[in-house]
Formats: C-alpha cells, sequence, structure tokens
C-alpha cells in the first residue's frame, strides 16, 4: 500500500484571503492523485490518497503525479507559505502532523519520499536530506517528527532523459545508403533480428518524404491484423488532410476498417473475409498514392516482419500486387529476419526482386539501465502486441486508467533507453524481449498478464473483437484458463464454424491443445458440441446422422453448453421431421438458455419456431420468429439474426403478408453481410428475387437471380449454379419468351419449370408428353436443412418448411399436366387428374399457390364444357383464397401489385369479373 499525502501551511488564512487560490490547488492535486490511480481519503486540512502499488508501471505514475503537483506550486509558490507532498508506503504515525513538520522546514516544505519511493524514483529524481528542523512545538514532539522525517529525502531536482540513439542503430547509414543504391525497386533488406532494419528503413522514407508518413504493415499479430493497422490514425490524418474535399473512398475505408478490425485475432481468413481485405488494402493503397502526390511525396509501403506474415494475408498481398495496374507508383520496402528456410523470401520475389543482405551483430542492451516500472510497460506492451496494432496501446492503456502524460511519458523513456524504435511503434525491439522481462518482474507478470486479459476481454464484451479460437488460445498462453467462461467457448467455438475457420481448431484437437486448454471432462462435452455443430453447418444429412449417432455425454455441470448440444440436437431431429423429440430438445433448450445462455437462445427460439411451422401454427411461428431476432440482437449474435430474419420473411411469405417478407429478407441480406457470412446474405437475395416473382415483378426477379448469379457474395456450389440458371430460365419464361430453352445444367427446378413454360407457350402436347415422363426425384427425400443455406432448389427452405418436396413437386406438375389435358380434348382425364389435389389435399392457406389450383379447376372445367354453377364455384373458391391471402399484405401498393401482376392472379381477377365476384 503507498500513500500520497499534501498539507498546505497556514490554509485557513489563506482560504480567508485567497479562496480562487486553494481552490485551484486543491482541484490540481486530486487531479493528480487520481490520474494516478489513487484513492482520494483526506481530510479537511490535508488531502491524502492511497494506491495498491501494483499496478503496471506505478512509478511512473507517481513521477507524473509529482511533476504535475509541483509544477503548480511553483507557479504559486510566491503566494504559498510552505508545503508538503509526502510519497510513500503506509505510515504509521499520525501522518498529517508528520506533513505540518514538513511544511514548516528551513526550505518552506517540499517534496518528501520515504526509503521504498526513493529506491524507485532515483533513475528520474534527485534527493538531498534536510539539514535542520525549527523549534516549533515542545523539545519531545519536534524530537518525534524530527526523527520520522530523518527516514525521508527532500526532492531536490529532476534527471533528465537519457539518450543513446546512436549507440543503438549503428547500421542506420547503411541501410539507407543502400536502400537508395536501388533508385525506386522494391528491396528486401533481410539480416539479423533486433539490427536496426525498422530503424534504417524509417530514416530513409523520413529523408525521402520528409514529413508525409510512409505506410507501414507490421505483421506479427496475426491474420488481417497488418493491413488494418496500416491504416493508422496518424496516415487516416495525413490522407484527409492531403486530399481535402476530394475523400471519394474515405468512408468505405473507415466502413471496412471497422469491420475488418472485429476479425483482426484470426489467423485463419474465410474467402469473405480476405475479399473484404483484398478490397480495404487495394483502397488504401489508391488513397495514399493519391494523397502523396498531392503533397509532392513519392509513396512508400513499408511491410515489416513479413517472415511472420501468415499464408493467407501474404497470398493476398502478393496476389493483390501482381494484378495490381500502377503497382510502381508505390515503393515497397520489405524487412525480414535471417532465416534458413528460403521459402519464406520465395514467396515475395514476385514483390520484391531486390535483396539487401545484413549481416551484423544484434544491437547492444543493457537490462539493468532500464527501471523496473519500463520494464512492465513494456512487457505490457510486448503482450499487446500479439493481438492489437500498435496505434491501439495508448487506448488500451487509458482504459486501464493510465495518464495519458504517463503513456506518453514511458514511450519516450522507452525509446531513449533503446526498448523501442519509436513512440508511434512502442513495440520492443529487445532479442527474446518476453523472456527478460518475466525473469526482471517475478510474480508481477501475472498482474501485467492479468491486464492484457482483461483488455481482450473488454473488447470481446464490448463487441469491438469477434470471439473466435484463437482469443481462447491467446487468453490461454496469458496464463487465462480461468477466463473460459462457458458462454465464451461457445461463442468462440461458433464463431469460427460459421465462418468456416476451424484449421485452428483441428490442429489442436489433433496436438492434445484442445484438451489441455479446456480440461478433460469439458473438453469432451465441448468436443461433441463442436462435432455436432460442424456438421450441422457445414455437412450433408449423412455427415449430420453420423455426428448424431453416439449419444451427447454428460453435461448437466455446464449448463451453457448443454443448452447449446440440445439445440444442436433439435435440430437434427427436425432435419429427420421427427417432431417430438425436436420438440423435448429444444423446449429443455430454451428453459436453460433464458437462465444460463443468452447466446443460445435466439437460436432455440427459431428452432421451435420452425417446429411450430411443421405443425401448422403460423401464428407462433411468427411470434418466437420475432423472439429469436429480437434476441439474436440483444446478444451480438449477429449471425443468428440474419438466419432469423431469413427464416421471418419466410414465415411471413408463407402467411400471405409479401410487403413484410420484402422487408425482412432485406434486413436478412444487410445482417448476414454485415456478420461477415455472405452464404446465407445470398440466400436471402434469392428470396428477394422469389418474392419479386410472386409480385408479378419478373424482370425484376430475372436480375436478381442473374445477379447472384454471376456476382456471388459466397461460393458457387454446382447446387447453387444448377438452381441460380433454373430460375433465370423461369423468370425469362414470364416476362420475356415462353419458348425460352432450357438451361443444360438448371437441375429438377428446371425440369419443372420446362412443364410450366411448355404450358404457357401454348405447346399442350408438349405438356402432357413431359408430365408423363417427368418423374419426382424428392419423392423420397425429405430431409431438411436449418443451419446452412440450401441450394438444392428453390423451394428449399421455403415451402419446403412446410411441405415435403414430393407435395410441390407433385401438386404443381398435376396442375399444369390437367390444364394441358384439357387443352387437349381430353377433359375427364384432366378432371380426375386435378381431382387429385382438391379432393384429396387439404389445401392449407400457407400454400401460395392454393388460389392457382382452384382457377386450374375453372380452366378446366370452362374447357370441358361445365355449367356456369360449377364454373362460378371455382373463380369464387379461387378467388376468396387470393383475397384473403392479399388481404394478409400491410402495404398498400404491395397489396396492389400481387393481385393484378402476377399472370396467373391477374387472369384470376378477370374471371372474377366475368363472374361479377367484383
Amino acid at each position: 500500500m503507498v500513500q500520497t499525502l499534501f498539507f498546505l501551511r497556514f490554509k485557513s488564512q489563506l482560504l480567508r484571503t485567497r479562496p480562487e487560490l486553494i481552490r485551484r490547488l486543491e482541484q490540481a492535486v486530486a487531479g493528480a492523485f487520481r490520474d494516478a490511480g489513487g484513492k482520494s481519503n483526506g481530510g479537511r486540512f490535508c488531502q491524502a490518497a492511497v494506491y495498491d502499488g501494483w499496478s503496471p508501471g506505478f512509478w511512473l505514475d507517481t513521477l507524473i503525479l509529482i511533476e504535475t503537483i509541483q509544477s503548480v506550486l511553483d507557479r504559486e509558490k510566491s503566494d504559498l507559505y510552505g508545503y508538503a507532498l509526502l510519497v510513500g508506503e503506509d505510515f504509521q504515525e499520525n501522518a498529517e502532523a508528520l506533513c505540518r513538520f514538513l511544511a514548516s522546514g528551513p526550505q518552506e516544505g517540499g517534496v518528501f519520499l520515504d526509503q521504498t519511493a526513493q529506491t524507485a524514483l532515483r533513475p528520474y529524481l534527485e534527493f538531498e536530506m534536510a539539514e535542520a528542523w525549527p523549534d516549533g512545538a515542545a523539545e519531545m514532539q519536534r524530537d518525534k517528527w524530527k526523527a520520522a522525517a530523518d527516514n525521508l529525502v527532500r526532492v531536490k531536482s529532476f534527471r533528465p532523459a537519457p539518450s543513446q540513439t546512436e549507440l543503438i542503430f549503428p547500421l542506420r547509414e547503411m541501410i539507407v545508403k543502400a536502400i537508395g543504391q536501388g533508385g525506386r525497386r522494391n528491396s528486401l533488406i533481410t539480416g539479423p533480428a533486433f539490427s536496426g532494419k525498422r530503424d534504417g528503413v524509417y530514416r530513409y522514407c523520413q529523408e525521402k518524404m520528409g514529413d508525409f508518413p510512409p505506410l507501414l504493415a507490421h505483421f506479427g499479430t496475426g491474420g488481417i491484423n497488418p493491413l488494418v493497422e496500416a491504416w493508422s490514425a496518424v496516415i487516416r490524418v495525413a490522407v484527409t488532410e492531403s486530399l481535402g474535399e476530394d475523400h471519394a473512398g474515405l468512408e468505405e475505408i473507415d466502413s471496412l476498417s471497422g469491420f475488418l478490425g472485429k476479425e483482426r485475432l484470426r489467423d485463419e481468413l474465410s474467402p469473405f473475409i480476405a475479399e473484404k481485405g483484398r478490397r480495404f488494402f487495394s483502397l488504401l493503397l489508391d488513397l495514399y498514392a493519391r494523397a502523396a502526390a498531392r503533397k509532392g511525396a513519392a509513396p512508400i509501403l513499408v511491410l515489416e516482419n513479413i517472415h511472420l506474415a501468415g499464408k493467407d494475408t501474404a497470398r493476398l498481398i502478393v496476389d493483390l500486387y501482381t494484378t495490381r495496374k500502377n503497382r510502381q507508383e508505390i515503393l515497397i520496402l520489405g524487412t525480414c529476419a535471417a532465416c534458413r528456410d528460403d521459402t519464406v523470401v520465395k514467396c515475395w520475389e514476385t514483390i520484391f526482386p531486390r535483396l539487401i543482405k545484413l549481416k551484423a551483430e544484434n544491437a547492444p542492451f543493457q537490462p539493468s539501465q532500464v527501471p523496473r516500472e519500463l520494464w512492465e510497460i513494456a512487457y505490457t506492451l510486448s503482450l499487446f502486441s500479439r493481438c492489437f496494432p500498435a496505434y491501439l496501446f495508448p487506448q488500451l492503456l487509458e482504459e486501464e486508467g493510465k495518464n495519458p502524460q504517463v503513456i506518453a511519458r514511458a514511450f519516450s523513456l522507452l525509446r531513449a533507453y533503446g526498448v523501442i524504435d519509436t513512440p508511434l511503434d512502442p513495440r520492443p525491439r529487445i532479442p527474446s524481449f518476453t523472456a527478460r522481462a518475466e525473469a526482471v518482474l517475478g510474480e508481477k507478470t501475472g498482474i501485467v498478464r492479468a491486464m492484457a486479459r482483461r483488455r481482450l476481454l473488454s473488447w470481446v464484451e464490448r463487441k469491438k473483437l469477434t470471439p473466435c479460437f484463437r482469443l481462447l488460445t491467446l487468453l490461454w498462453e496469458l496464463n487465462g484458463s480461468e477466463s473460459f467462461a462457458d458462454e465464451l467457448i461457445l461463442k468462440a467455438v461458433y464463431s469460427d464454424l460459421v465462418a468456416g475457420t476451424v484449421r485452428q481448431i483441428e490442429q489442436a484437437r489433433k496436438s492434445g491443445a484442445f484438451t489441455a486448454m479446456l480440461t478433460g471432462e469439458k473438453a469432451a462435452v465441448i468436443g461433441y458440441m463442436y462435432e455436432t455443430m460442424k456438421a450441422l453447418l457445414t455437412g450433408g444429412k449423412n455427415d449430420i446422422r453420423a455426428a448424431f449417432a453416439n449419444p451427447a455425454p454428460e453435461c448437466s455441470a455446464f449448463p451453457v453448453l448443454k443448452a447449446q448440444i440440445l439445440t444442436n440436437l433439435a435440430c437434427a431431429s427436425l432435419g429427420q421431421r421427427d417432431i417430438k423429440p425436436a420438440i423435448e430438445s429444444v423446449k429443455e433448450a430454451i428453459q436453460l438458455s433464458q437462465k444460463k445462455n443468452g447466446f443460445c437462445l435466439a437460436q432455440s427460439y427459431r428452432i421451435f419456431s420452425l417446429v411450430n411451422l411443421s405443425r401448422k401454427q403460423a401464428d407462433e411461428t411468427n411470434n418466437y420468429l420475432d423472439f429469436a431476432m429480437e434476441n439474436a440482437e440483444k446478444s451480438g449474435n449477429y449471425h443468428e439474426l440474419g438466419i432469423s430474419a431469413y427464416y421471418a420473411a419466410v414465415s411471413q411469405f408463407l402467411s400471405g403478408n409479401v410487403s413484410k417478407a420484402i422487408r425482412l429478407a432485406g434486413k436478412a441480406r444487410e445482417e448476414a453481410l454485415a456478420a461477415g457470412y455472405p452464404e446465407w446474405a445470398d440466400k436471402a437475395f434469392f428470396l428477394e428475387g422469389r418474392l419479386s416473382f410472386e409480385t408479378g415483378e419478373y424482370r425484376e426477379a430475372y436480375e436478381i437471380f442473374d445477379t447472384l448469379w454471376k456476382s456471388p457474395r459466397g461460393g458457387m456450389s454446382r447446387e447453387k449454379d444448377s438452381l441460380l440458371q433454373a430460375w433465370i430460365y423461369r423468370a425469362r419464361v414470364y416476362f420475356q419468351n415462353p419458348l425460352t430453352p432450357k438451361p443444360a445444367a438448371g437441375g429438377s427446378d428446371a425440369d419443372l419449370f420446362e412443364l410450366e413454360a411448355s404450358y404457357l407457350a401454348g405447346n399442350f402436347q408438349k405438356t402432357v408428353e413431359i408430365a408423363n415422363t417427368l418423374t419426382n426425384p424428392y419423392a423420397q427425400e425429405n430431409f431438411l436443412f436449418t443451419e446452412q443455406p440450401d441450394w438444392r432448389s428453390g423451394f428449399a427452405q421455403c415451402e419446403l418448411l412446410y411441405f415435403s418436396r414430393g407435395e410441390i413437386w407433385d401438386r404443381l406438375t398435376c396442375a399444369y399436366h390437367a390444364l394441358a389435358l384439357s387443352r387437349a380434348a381430353e377433359g375427364e382425364k384432366a378432371l380426375r387428374t386435378l381431382q387429385s389435389i382438391l379432393r384429396d389435399e387439404q389445401l392449407s392457406e400457407l400454400d401460395p399457390w392454393a388460389s392457382f389450383y382452384f382457377y386450374a379447376w375453372y380452366r378446366v372445367l370452362e374447357q370441358t364444357g361445365a355449367g356456369q354453377v360449377d364454373m362460378n364455384t371455382a373463380v369464387s373458391m379461387a378467388f376468396k383464397r387470393l383475397q384473403r391471402r392479399a388481404s394478409r399484405i400491410d402495404d398498400v401498393e404491395t397489396k396492389r401489385r400481387y393481385l393484378n401482376r402476377p399472370r396467373w392472379n391477374s387472369a384470376l381477377g378477370i374471371a372474377a369479373k366475368e363472374f361479377r365476384l367484383i
């Protein structure tokens, strides 16, 4: 425990004569105590604060405190009669009385330190002993305080900071000269680690560019981080000031920086993140080059420590460079530690045709010269550098309560001692620094590691970092396995699974690190959860069945994980249309999630809603999907928010509210893209195309399908390609030409739409022939995928949530077959064919085609010469179905389009007028 006490002599008198002075002094002292992390507990005449003393860099905090208070006192010295600032460990005697005694000294007081504070602050302060003490009280009392004062020293002056620049960077001039000899050729400087390569490159940039900064990408923090780090505050200011009003691209790059910054912890890049990273860095290079040109500076990109670059990131940069049109406008300089593996350098040969090899000893460094509190700060920075860019270090330290003045002073001193190259990039440059620091700091390393853990967890909690398995690895390396809350583990595993970045998890499971990190019993539960989630998110139906073949391990001791496992079981049961166990599992999951697992609750609500839909309970479905979206947003589960919004759009479409379905489909696409999951964004965009088709906007539907086919945000599988070709074909049939040829690779959907197209083209004989030869490929296929986009059919994860594949296929085939038979003078057969739908099937209100089936009945009756009463009945039933469905649309314009623009709805409206139903 450390204390600071401040006493002002004759304060009572000054309060009467100079109250504003006392107010300024008290506020300044209280602010200095607070900025140093103190908890004030002062009295009326003596301001005091206590500190735990264990905060990294605490004595540097104390130094700034002393400087701040001394500066204020020096300005007001002429109006004061003495003061005492006392710093030291917990004083057992009456501290206020001691301060009074010190303030009455021959030099009108000063700043006094006990032995502990003196030892800690010796690198920064000069001390002196007081020579004499006044006779201000009884002899016994004076001797008592003199004895206490004799254990203190008085601050005499502040020591100047050291400067060792030339000693630390002996190769600076040689590096600058070597780079310059290459002209504007990209150069890679390779040599021993910590030999001053960075300093030489920076000095070259300074000489060539003046005040305009180089663009820096520093490898070693993993994943996309080096690219995000390049858009630092320094670069942003330089670019915006140079470009002025010409700020095209700034809004986009800020948005991309914010998005990619959340993904900085991943070592592995998903295709979507790689695409975003490529766009981000390409835009950054364009902006930087334009800004440099405006300033008359030759732009320079510095790639530091390329030997530490991840394979995905290295490939991204090399590919971007080789395809960049104006790649010669930016000079690229790289640094690389000398290593025996030439493949590290070879993969960068496209960028660096010129190699500069350094042969030098590591720069000298004297650990004994560096004060302990600077070791603490530097060690903190070395831990931060594993997962944060350097420009965030000051912010991270401020979040831990560090005074900005302390941070600036620490960086300046670390630069002076040669621990860092520059305050702008305060990463320690010392060989084996972490091991050295841990040897010096001993048990204090645990406190510093705890600080780094707090910052990581705080950024995750504030949704500034996306959890992933590497987060767990970093926490574990920081001795933070106790930080593994079950919900954090769930979020990390889930995040990597939905992003498709599971390489590190798989490696950890093979190496045994997975079990070591998560402990035996819990590791088994998490392993089962991971395998079942992986199957649901990425596997086929056989993979899903295999993953769930074994029973779940006992997991009652881990309710958060159990809730997710139960939800997984419900997904698998629902996928096999096994409704009873699905209900049992998801209800228990909801109960557990409401108490223990808010992150899982949204998914549990969604699965329960789909169970309700399978039971023909439309209102309950919509309600629980609303709950799912609300909880997904509340818990920050944005991937689930996008999926829930998609299914909510589908549910509204099936219920008839097409306008709300359109809004929700748009929301689903936006949320999926914002969360970084493009495959679900494509699925939602496809649904938007379907909804355009359902409202008669056939050209708009075609444009959506065509755009998705040519420029998908996600991947392009064979099934997805076939499906999109089929629906492009269908849209063209409706808005362009019924004779449009069927795509050869259109799959089963295209086969069905060929039947439809032949009827619309008036080729009724062909329609009959196709109907007679068309087989239902889904008669026995009924598996329902809920957690991954299903591209096997355009009706999947839409009508097929309610109907089986066989039902949809058979009904549409039957309807068009009957219509064609009636036109081919086979009326009786047409009636029997269509009656199999209307008599044997109970047409649900959720069937978007129900009114069409009754309209088809009317057309068959008309072709067979049926009476007016029968035809009137058929038209009436069809039109009532259409009106009931349209009545659920909550937007007037959408309702109007739905009733009048779709081909069959328009035809039904005409028939309704003929029979005076309107």
